[in-house]
């Protein structure tokens, strides 16, 4: 919301930053999130901070890429509005502002969670020794496993696509109620 409201220059240099991970490969982006916060910043590998950060830096373009259309879709007068109509400006933020971006905050959040659970390269990177991710552990499993390990593995992975899949069901059948209601 900051990003959106501040002056043109300050954006665009934000937003420039903020496509980097995007545009580079995950190898480049999870070894200079290594070099920058090992070497030069002296944090210990065997924290979970490189793994945050790495993490972080990797998902928040595409959360910023999922909340801005809803921030452009936005009446901007709605804010003022709600400040002259006696709201705080933190009640303002969070009853209209934050309302209206519901769908694209929800959106982010599914798109973070998936290319964390997904990612392998910058988390193979940043993660501690002892620690295993999702995405390391099915690599580790599967390179010469055993079929047992295997078949288990792609039955994880077909409870989760089954539960996407239901989850996009409901939700569209709720948009689908809605949309008929009106009418």
């Amino acid at each position: 919301i900051g990003i959106f409201y501040s002056s043109k220059k300050t954006r665009m240099s934000i937003e420039l930053v903020n496509q980097i991970p995007v545009v580079n490969s995950d190898v480049v982006t999870g070894f200079s999130i290594c070099v920058l916060l090992i070497v030069f910043a002296g944090i210990d590998k065997d924290t979970y901070i490189p793994l945050i950060v790495g993490q972080t830096v990797l998902c928040t373009p595409f959360v910023y890429l999922s909340v801005l259309p809803k921030l452009k879709q936005m009446d901007p007068d709605m804010y003022m509005a709600a400040l002259d109509l006696g709201c705080t400006p933190a009640k303002a933020l969070r009853t209209v502002i934050f309302r209206e971006l519901v769908p694209g905050i929800a959106a982010g959040f599914m798109t973070a969670v998936t290319l964390s659970l997904d990612d392998y390269f910058i988390t193979t990177y940043t993660k501690p020794a002892t620690f295993n991710t999702i995405s390391t552990y099915v690599v580790n499993a599967t390179r010469g496993a055993r079929t047992e390990i295997k078949t288990a593995l792609w039955a994880l992975s077909t409870v989760i696509f089954l539960l996407v899949v239901l989850f996009v069901v409901v939700i569209n059948s709720k948009d689908l109620k809605k949309s008929t209601n009106v009418e």
